[in-house]
């Protein structure tokens, strides 16, 4: 699916033109062209090539997903490679989409397989009134999309922060889900963080002023990006290691429970290892025994076997062992 929006010099915005309309317009330097490509076909990939004319590799990197974050200087145009995140709060589950983003000096390409929350908001602002957008120039449309892009990630800190409390909590419930939990929470900020700090580095480079297309004007812009990124990825950091806390305390509130169990068995066969010893005794099978005729040996033996427990308890009991 290709959607295109093209800002004339009187303001004007028009949409979704043919292809051949798109390369007359692009030799017109005076308008802003954005095209975006969302879960395009093979026949709609061909706009790459023959509108666009970008090297084959960089076509490449678009149809070929997860590749990490990067950026290319192709000279007559960068190409970016972004990613975004999604938070399933249902499932509980994050995971990431990504964004190739193609910006010259007068277009901007991109290029997503699923929808992302970024580029629908961009979308949304250029047909309300696209010039405080695409008016400012190719880069300040990719700072839009780049900064609501960064923005989208706080809800997912969010979300990992609540599901971290709620993982606290649950270390001392004696959940047997607990373990698991505490893994899924671990492995998306991994995930996470994976995302966040080449994100970060790339950014830095769109804020040196050393790249074209980027004008002196709009690089305070992306410094804004850099700077919440880096409040973000400090974030991430402090979630792992919050995590990695709550792992450390669940395996040595498994080892406690475990030795109180070990502990339980171990004053039962201490207390059981006297009784047994009597009744191994008294369980040979030799003729000439004195108590094992004795009337009153059977309730004697009963006796004494009781007598060593309820000493053995007590002894335990003034020692503290439980």
């Amino acid at each position: 699916m290709i959607h295109s929006f093209i800002l004339h010099e009187k303001n004007k915005l028009i949409t979704d033109v043919s292809f051949d309309e798109l390369k007359k317009m692009l030799k017109d330097k005076d308008k802003l062209i954005w095209v975006d490509l969302e879960q395009a076909t093979a026949e709609e990939n061909e706009i790459l090539s023959t509108v666009f004319d970008f090297h084959p590799l960089a076509i490449e990197d678009c149809t070929n997903i997860n590749h990490h974050p990067k950026i290319d200087n192709f000279e007559d145009y960068l190409f970016l490679v972004m990613h975004a995140v999604n938070f399933n709060s249902r499932e509980e589950e994050l995971s990431t989409l990504e964004l190739n983003v193609f910006f010259g000096k007068n277009y901007v390409v991109t290029y997503h397989a699923r929808p992302i929350r970024s580029v629908i908001q961009t979308k949304e602002r250029c047909l309300k009134n696209p010039v405080p957008i695409m008016g400012k120039g190719s880069d300040f449309l990719v700072y839009t999309i780049l900064d609501a892009l960064a923005d989208n990630f706080i809800p997912t800190l969010n979300a990992l922060d609540h599901r971290i409390d709620e993982v606290e909590d649950e270390i001392f419930s004696d959940s047997s889900n607990v373990l698991n939990k505490i893994i899924d929470i671990r492995n998306d900020i991994i995930n996470l963080r994976k995302v966040i700090r080449p994100q970060r580095n790339i950014i830095s480079q769109l804020t040196r002023g050393t790249l074209p297309f980027i004008h002196k004007s709009n690089v305070i812009y992306f410094r804004d990006i850099y700077d919440l990124l880096h409040r973000i990825s400090e974030q991430s950091d402090g979630y792992r290691d919050m995590i990695s806390g709550v792992l450390d305390t669940h395996l040595s509130l498994t080892s406690n429970r475990m030795n109180q169990i070990v502990k339980t068995l171990t004053i039962v066969a201490t207390i059981m290892m006297p009784l047994m010893l009597i009744t191994g005794i008294y369980g040979m099978n030799f003729h000439y025994m004195p108590e094992t005729n004795a009337r009153w040996g059977y309730f004697l033996v009963l006796g004494v076997m009781v007598v060593i427990s309820i000493s053995l308890g007590f002894y335990m009991k003034k020692k503290k062992w439980f």
